[in-house]
């Protein structure tokens, strides 16, 4: 893929850089290409966690307003991890 610079003076830099510093232009190709990545990879990140703040502000929090925060009691606990009765745990 070609770097399509207008200006001339960072095309130049960006290739007399790695010239000087004994590397090569491919070397700059890829340390171009992994930034790149983690930049793409961060943004994602972001978004991921803006969706997750969303899930939980607009349809999780509002459901548990209200409702007891305290620690489950034995049938509350079954009945929530899809258990059925609690006379059926104890057996």
């Amino acid at each position: 893929m070609a770097l399509g610079i207008k200006d001339s003076e960072p095309a130049e830099t960006a290739i007399e850089i790695p010239v000087r510093m004994g590397g090569t232009t491919t070397a700059l190709r890829m340390a171009l290409h992994c930034r790149r990545l983690r930049v793409i990879a961060s943004v994602e990140r972001e978004e991921h966690w803006a969706r997750v703040r969303r899930l939980l502000s607009e349809e999780i929090w509002p459901e548990l307003k209200g409702k007891s925060r305290g620690r489950l009691t034995k049938p509350e606990k079954a009945r929530l991890l899809g258990y059925g009765s609690v006379a059926n745990l104890v057996n």
